[in-house]
């Protein structure tokens, strides 16, 4: 088989999987044009050689992908920050608050903006964790101020 049929074939890979991101097709693509390498250098390689060569790097490459993406997946490994919620960066800090929380709500002013924050009733200066987020909406818990 000559060279050009596996670039040709790493070609329309890439577009299909530019069409549609599966991950698949890239490590296809990729082995195509790894192959179409192959041949170029040597021309001579039966085709025989090329396909088994061709299925043993898919095999290889695909099962490195599942391996990492499984780690990716795994709970053990950290998350990380979703950039486009604003509030899940904010969980977990402790703050003093500046404004009291009346009626179990109340106001706070983090990164330049100013949320609406759901909790017990506490006065200004009362240090608070912020525990979850419920929509746009930061729900806190007073800290023992002795800890």
């Amino acid at each position: 088989m000559d060279y050009w049929y596996w670039f040709i074939a790493a070609a329309m890979l890439a577009i299909i999987e530019m069409a549609i991101p599966i991950t698949f097709c890239l490590w296809l693509s990729v082995s195509c044009a790894v192959m179409g390498v192959g041949v170029l250098l040597v021309p001579t390689l039966p085709v025989t050689v090329q396909l088994i060569t061709f299925a043993l790097m898919t095999l290889i490459s695909v099962g490195l992908t599942m391996r990492y993406k499984g780690k990716l997946n795994d709970p053990k490994t950290p998350k990380i920050l979703d950039l486009n919620n604003r509030t899940t960066q904010w969980i977990g800090h402790v703050i003093t608050l500046e404004q009291p929380i009346i009626h179990n709500k109340g106001h706070i002013q983090l990164g330049g903006s100013i949320w609406t924050i759901q909790g017990p009733n506490a006065p200004a200066g009362t240090v608070v964790k912020l525990l979850s987020c419920k929509g746009n909406e930061f729900i806190v818990d007073l800290i023992d101020p002795q800890l």
